[in-house]
């Protein structure tokens, strides 16, 4: 694994350690004790899919389910779910590289547009925890030592998506980057589509969407019988999704 170089460090030489880290990362061994009790829910997807949504409807529907606290590098948006911590309350690249050679977070990622997202075992308060989580920091979390592990992967119509895209999202700094990390996360979940821990949900916006989407996903992490997603229809929405990213992205660059 590599070693921490000597503090202070700019913002540049913090993203670059992040990333020579990122592939040999795993969290202190004391971390897997404080999370052997608990069930993790990763809300995976890619930018404007419904993550947050979907995150914040199972914790209004089931008051057993506690949002992660989440750090990020990245300033505070306001669909962020409660729980997060951003930079506008100091999570620096500096305070968060420290905290990263130190085995701090369960898990952690860095984007491409330099950007960190880290969990901490206090980040899990809950017996029922649940967040956004990007694809990547699946290997982490699987292994982390949780009781039980799910990853449940939100999906749309390609239309509908593209519209998500161009309406809510081209506004946002480095949104050409974001879309070729949306971009690697659908291909992930393609390679995982017959994984034994991967789920899928649709997102709609359709009146009711949302509450039925949350609770498949309830009944996911409690172990209820649920319809399951048909892998070829899964297949389909990714590879429409695929295209409406690349749609957008085409815009933007």
């Amino acid at each position: 694994m590599p070693t921490s170089p000597e503090l202070p460090l700019t913002t540049e030489q913090a993203i670059a350690d992040l990333r020579a880290l990122k592939p040999f990362y795993s969290g202190n061994v004391a971390n897997s004790q404080q999370l052997r009790d608990k069930v993790m829910v990763a809300v995976q997807g890619p930018e404007a899919a419904g993550k947050s949504r979907a995150t914040q409807t199972v914790i209004e529907l089931d008051s057993e389910f506690s949002a992660i606290g989440t750090e990020t590098t990245r300033r505070r948006y306001d669909h962020d779910p409660d729980g997060y911590v951003t930079a506008n309350e100091g999570i620096t690249h500096a305070l968060f590289h420290a905290a990263a050679y130190n085995g701090e977070y369960v898990d952690f990622s860095i984007l491409k547009n330099g950007h960190a997202y880290g969990t901490r075992p206090e980040g899990f308060p809950a017996e029922f925890n649940i967040g956004p989580i990007t694809a990547d920091s699946t290997d982490e979390l699987m292994s982390a030592g949780f009781k039980r592990f799910y990853a449940v992967y939100i999906l749309a119509r390609g239309g509908l998506y593209q519209h998500r895209l161009e309406t809510g999202r081209m506004h946002l700094p480095n949104v050409a980057a974001r879309l070729e990390d949306d971009l690697e996360s659908i291909e992930l979940a393609e390679m995982n589509i017959d994984a034994p821990w991967m789920n899928f949900v649709e997102s709609t916006n359709e009146v009711g969407g949302a509450y039925s989407a949350a609770r498949k996903i309830i009944d996911i992490a409690r172990q209820q019988p649920h319809e399951q997603f048909d892998p070829n229809l899964a297949a389909q929405y990714l590879k429409e999704m695929t295209t409406a990213t690349k749609n957008v992205l085409r815009q933007v660059k």
